[in-house]
């Protein structure tokens, strides 16, 4: 077409210059046309995601508890920032009611479709609440979590998980299924994270008043092991300060090491406080 010949059979007939001013300037609109068409449909694709992120963010903040709380001698505060479609952050506080002295704390991750987390961390979030409630051991629950995982015919990575009891004395039994382990900061004795102990599924460690516990997703928990002194400083500095404003410092620092990421971000601290 752009040398003005076209061929009909056997006879050659060659297009004036006129003809190929025409031509060109059809192939000009019909290609406008394609593109355009195809932007549009990467607009509307686009809207389409944008309704379903809203709709699954507000699905999932209904079921969220809130980012502060003031549970006998524990305060606890949270950060959290979602930012990814497909790989999603979660956490949970409540008191268990089967027992006297219980806090369960849990935080995971589920790796899934917009719609797939929509669906599936209510489901989560109800199961544990359910088998805690039923008297379970954290280990005992995360054990009945990864049955239903088999059964569901679910991918044991499309859920990681850390679950534990917090009693009013400083101790937090846990156990994780490949959540990151939590980190104990002390006063005069830096940030640092728990060391496995034995390989059963069961881990504990002890709070003392002061003590800051840390849990954390894992990109904020590479980012703390590799500079542990730095982090400590940064809880020693604001020794004292409202639980929220450490917070805030911690976010501050952690952003400076980890950058603007395209995965959710989540922080968890957990303060004792002295007995009033």
């Amino acid at each position: 077409m752009f040398l003005g010949l076209i061929v009909t059979g056997g006879q050659r007939r060659r297009f004036s210059p006129g003809e190929i001013r025409l031509l060109r300037i059809f192939a000009s609109k019909i290609a406008i046309l394609s593109v355009n068409r195809f932007f549009f449909n990467e607009i509307v694709k686009k809207k389409e995601l944008e309704k379903e992120y809203e709709l699954a963010a507000r699905v999932q903040k209904k079921f969220l508890p809130p980012t502060g709380a003031v549970i006998g001698r524990f305060e606890l505060r949270v950060y959290h920032e979602t930012a990814s479609l497909m790989i999603r952050e979660f956490y949970d506080v409540f008191e268990n009611d089967a027992g006297e002295d219980d806090i369960r704390i849990s935080a995971y991750r589920i790796k899934s479709g917009i719609a797939g987390t929509s669906i599936l961390m209510p489901g989560v979030q109800s199961v544990l609440q359910s088998f805690a409630r039923l008297g379970l051991s954290p280990s005992g629950v995360l054990a009945r979590m990864k049955r239903i995982i088999r059964a569901k015919h679910l991918h044991a990575q499309d859920l990681v998980i850390m679950h534990g009891s917090l009693k009013q004395s400083g101790e937090f039994v846990f156990s994780s299924y490949g959540y990151p382990a939590p980190l104990v900061y002390r006063r005069g004795g830096g940030l640092h994270p728990h060391r496995r102990e034995g390989r059963g599924a069961t881990q504990s460690l002890r709070m003392q008043p002061g003590d800051i516990m840390i849990l954390c997703c894992d990109s904020y928990y590479r980012a703390l092991v590799e500079n542990l002194p730095a982090f400590a400083d940064v809880l020693e500095r604001n020794h004292g300060a409202p639980l929220s404003r450490l917070r805030s410092a911690m976010i501050r620092s952690l952003a400076e090491s980890t950058g603007q990421g395209s995965s959710d971000r989540l922080l968890v601290m957990v303060r004792m406080e002295e007995r009033s």
